[in-house]
Protein backbone atom coordinates (compact mmCIF):
# COMPACT_ATOMS: atom_id res chain seq x y z
CA UNK A 1 0.00 0.00 0.00
CA UNK A 2 1.39 3.25 -0.84
CA UNK A 3 -0.30 5.32 1.60
CA UNK A 4 1.24 2.81 4.85
CA UNK A 5 4.71 3.27 2.84
CA UNK A 6 4.75 6.72 2.47
CA UNK A 7 4.18 7.19 6.10
CA UNK A 8 6.61 4.79 6.87
CA UNK A 9 9.32 6.78 5.04
CA UNK A 10 8.27 10.37 6.10
CA UNK A 11 8.70 8.47 9.61
CA UNK A 12 12.38 7.40 9.34
CA UNK A 13 13.09 10.39 7.38
CA UNK A 14 11.93 12.49 10.15
CA UNK A 15 13.21 10.48 13.44
CA UNK A 16 16.45 10.37 11.47
CA UNK A 17 17.25 14.24 11.30
CA UNK A 18 15.78 14.90 14.70
CA UNK A 19 17.69 12.02 16.92
CA UNK A 20 21.05 13.00 15.31
CA UNK A 21 20.29 16.29 15.36
CA UNK A 22 19.11 16.25 19.27
CA UNK A 23 22.39 13.59 20.20
CA UNK A 24 25.45 16.13 18.80
CA UNK A 25 22.90 18.68 20.74
CA UNK A 26 23.22 16.85 24.14
CA UNK A 27 26.57 16.23 23.59
CA UNK A 28 27.98 19.49 22.96
CA UNK A 29 25.65 20.38 25.72
CA UNK A 30 27.51 18.13 27.88
CA UNK A 31 30.89 19.17 26.69
CA UNK A 32 30.65 22.69 27.97
CA UNK A 33 28.42 22.15 30.98
CA UNK A 34 31.26 19.60 31.90
CA UNK A 35 34.63 20.55 31.03
CA UNK A 36 36.31 18.12 33.03
CA UNK A 37 34.81 15.92 30.49
CA UNK A 38 35.56 17.91 27.98
CA UNK A 39 39.30 17.33 29.02
CA UNK A 40 39.20 13.99 29.37
CA UNK A 41 37.89 13.57 25.57
CA UNK A 42 40.78 15.49 24.29
CA UNK A 43 43.32 13.47 26.95
CA UNK A 44 42.25 10.19 25.91
CA UNK A 45 40.28 10.06 22.11
CA UNK A 46 39.42 6.37 22.84
CA UNK A 47 36.60 7.60 25.50
CA UNK A 48 34.61 9.20 22.35
CA UNK A 49 32.33 6.06 22.19
CA UNK A 50 31.86 5.80 26.04
CA UNK A 51 30.66 8.82 25.49
CA UNK A 52 27.91 8.68 23.07
CA UNK A 53 26.80 5.88 25.04
CA UNK A 54 26.58 7.62 28.26
CA UNK A 55 25.28 10.67 26.58
CA UNK A 56 22.62 8.45 24.76
CA UNK A 57 21.69 7.16 27.95
CA UNK A 58 21.87 10.11 29.88
CA UNK A 59 19.74 12.66 27.62
CA UNK A 60 18.40 10.65 25.17
CA UNK A 61 16.98 12.14 21.73
CA UNK A 62 13.37 11.01 22.29
CA UNK A 63 12.00 11.11 26.06
CA UNK A 64 9.65 7.96 24.44
CA UNK A 65 7.45 6.50 22.42
CA UNK A 66 3.56 5.88 22.50
CA UNK A 67 2.99 2.20 21.71
CA UNK A 68 -0.83 0.38 20.58
CA UNK A 69 -1.48 -2.74 22.79
CA UNK A 70 -2.40 -5.04 19.63
CA UNK A 71 -3.59 -7.94 22.16
CA UNK A 72 -3.84 -8.53 26.03
CA UNK A 73 -0.59 -8.54 27.88
CA UNK A 74 0.73 -7.77 30.79
CA UNK A 75 4.15 -5.42 31.83
CA UNK A 76 5.70 -5.65 34.78
CA UNK A 77 3.14 -7.91 36.43
CA UNK A 78 0.24 -4.84 35.34
CA UNK A 79 -2.44 -6.30 33.05
CA UNK A 80 -3.26 -4.42 30.25
CA UNK A 81 -5.77 -4.76 27.46
CA UNK A 82 -5.51 -4.87 24.02
CA UNK A 83 -6.52 -1.73 22.50
CA UNK A 84 -4.46 0.50 24.77
CA UNK A 85 -1.96 2.99 24.63
CA UNK A 86 1.38 3.30 26.38
CA UNK A 87 3.81 6.02 26.96
CA UNK A 88 7.41 4.06 27.10
CA UNK A 89 10.03 6.85 28.96
CA UNK A 90 12.93 5.85 27.61
CA UNK A 91 14.20 8.83 29.20
CA UNK A 92 13.20 7.54 33.07
CA UNK A 93 14.22 4.05 32.06
CA UNK A 94 18.21 5.10 31.34
CA UNK A 95 17.81 6.41 34.81
CA UNK A 96 16.64 3.21 36.72
CA UNK A 97 18.65 2.70 39.86
CA UNK A 98 17.98 -0.42 39.34
CA UNK A 99 19.54 -0.46 36.31
CA UNK A 100 22.46 2.06 36.72
CA UNK A 101 24.56 2.73 40.09
CA UNK A 102 24.33 6.72 40.61
CA UNK A 103 21.97 7.08 37.50
CA UNK A 104 21.88 10.80 37.88
CA UNK A 105 25.32 11.37 37.52
CA UNK A 106 27.55 11.37 34.04
CA UNK A 107 30.12 8.51 34.02
CA UNK A 108 32.82 7.59 31.76
CA UNK A 109 33.87 4.65 33.56
CA UNK A 110 30.17 3.55 33.34
CA UNK A 111 30.03 -0.49 33.21
CA UNK A 112 26.90 -0.79 31.70
CA UNK A 113 26.98 2.05 29.24
CA UNK A 114 25.69 0.28 26.60
CA UNK A 115 22.61 -0.94 28.54
CA UNK A 116 20.08 2.15 27.65
CA UNK A 117 17.30 1.87 25.68
CA UNK A 118 18.00 5.59 23.62
CA UNK A 119 17.17 3.64 20.61
CA UNK A 120 14.36 1.57 21.56
CA UNK A 121 14.06 -2.07 21.84
CA UNK A 122 13.24 -5.15 20.05
CA UNK A 123 11.07 -5.07 16.82
CA UNK A 124 10.93 -1.18 17.23
CA UNK A 125 14.38 -1.00 17.71
CA UNK A 126 15.82 2.29 15.63
CA UNK A 127 16.97 0.86 12.56
CA UNK A 128 19.44 3.87 12.65
CA UNK A 129 21.25 3.59 15.59
CA UNK A 130 24.88 2.20 13.91
CA UNK A 131 24.38 5.35 11.38
CA UNK A 132 23.39 7.96 13.91
CA UNK A 133 26.49 6.86 16.70
CA UNK A 134 28.96 6.86 13.38
CA UNK A 135 27.76 10.60 12.66
CA UNK A 136 27.88 11.62 15.99
CA UNK A 137 31.73 9.62 16.16
CA UNK A 138 32.69 11.96 13.14
CA UNK A 139 31.22 14.93 14.13
CA UNK A 140 32.73 15.00 17.39
CA UNK A 141 35.95 13.79 16.86
CA UNK A 142 36.52 17.09 13.90
CA UNK A 143 35.21 19.05 16.92
CA UNK A 144 37.96 18.10 19.51
CA UNK A 145 40.60 17.77 17.12
CA UNK A 146 40.03 20.90 15.08
CA UNK A 147 39.68 22.83 18.25
CA UNK A 148 41.30 23.49 21.76
CA UNK A 149 38.08 24.25 23.87
CA UNK A 150 34.59 24.42 23.45
CA UNK A 151 32.32 26.63 25.75
CA UNK A 152 28.52 27.92 25.53
CA UNK A 153 27.64 31.82 24.55
CA UNK A 154 23.65 30.82 24.87
CA UNK A 155 22.23 28.19 26.09
CA UNK A 156 18.41 28.25 25.43
CA UNK A 157 15.85 26.11 27.60
CA UNK A 158 14.85 22.50 26.76
CA UNK A 159 12.58 22.44 24.02
CA UNK A 160 8.65 21.63 25.48
CA UNK A 161 7.76 18.50 24.52
CA UNK A 162 7.21 15.07 26.23
CA UNK A 163 8.69 13.15 23.48
CA UNK A 164 12.08 15.40 21.91
CA UNK A 165 14.59 15.82 24.19
CA UNK A 166 16.76 18.90 23.17
CA UNK A 167 17.52 22.30 23.51
CA UNK A 168 16.12 24.96 21.76
CA UNK A 169 19.20 26.40 20.82
CA UNK A 170 23.07 26.26 22.34
CA UNK A 171 25.36 28.81 20.66
CA UNK A 172 29.01 27.65 21.05
CA UNK A 173 31.86 29.39 20.81
CA UNK A 174 35.21 27.65 19.78
CA UNK A 175 38.88 28.38 19.80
Amino acid sequence: NQVVALTIMLTLFSAAGESTASLLGSTAWILVDKPEIQDQLRDNPKLLGTFIEETLRFEPPFRGHYRHVLRDTSLGGVNIPADSHLLLLWGAANRDPAQFDEPNEFRLDRPAAKGHVAFGKGAHFCIGAALARLEAQIVLRTLLECTDRIDAVEVGPWLPSILVRRRERLRLAVQ
